[in-house]
């Protein structure tokens, strides 16, 4: 697997694999930005774009993994570790890192926590019936 930057002409790649963007049309344009912005990383395989993750400064202005996203027929596979990983190697050891995910995704929470990222907040209803979780970690210096 290779990890790279995402690129402009990965949008078409990265929406394919999203399973957001048909039910909400802002997630399309969500991608286009942060590929402009340059704060995508994706994962491929054998060339081909599995999985993309946008670290930005969307939470109160910290280091945020705000999109986290692995094609459904590779999930568990540890493509979703790998990109966590990556981004806390660009946010850099002594800094914080954030994210959040809604309750109903009990995958996600585990790969948090497998992760030594730490529940520290719960905000309601941005997705009515289905809290938004948030977590954090500190990253330690080596």
């Amino acid at each position: 697997m290779e990890i790279r930057t995402g690129k402009l002409e990965d949008s078409a790649a990265i929406k394919a694999i999203d399973s957001s963007v048909v039910s909400d049309p802002t997630r399309a344009e969500f991608i286009d930005v942060s590929l402009q912005e340059g704060v995508v990383q994706v994962a491929l395989l054998d060339g081909v774009i599995v999985g993309y993750i946008v670290i930005n400064r969307s939470f109160f202005r910290r280091p945020t993994l705000e999109m986290l996203m692995v094609a459904e027929d590779h999930r568990g596979s540890g493509i979703g570790k790998s990109l966590i990983r990556k981004a806390q190697d660009k946010v850099g050891p002594g800094n914080e890192i954030w994210t959040s995910t809604n309750e109903s995704n009990s995958r996600m929470q585990s790969l948090l926590a497998s992760e030594g990222f730490q529940r520290t907040g719960r905000i309601e209803n941005l997705d009515p019936g289905d809290p938004e979780l948030v977590y954090f970690k500190q990253l330690v210096e080596t």
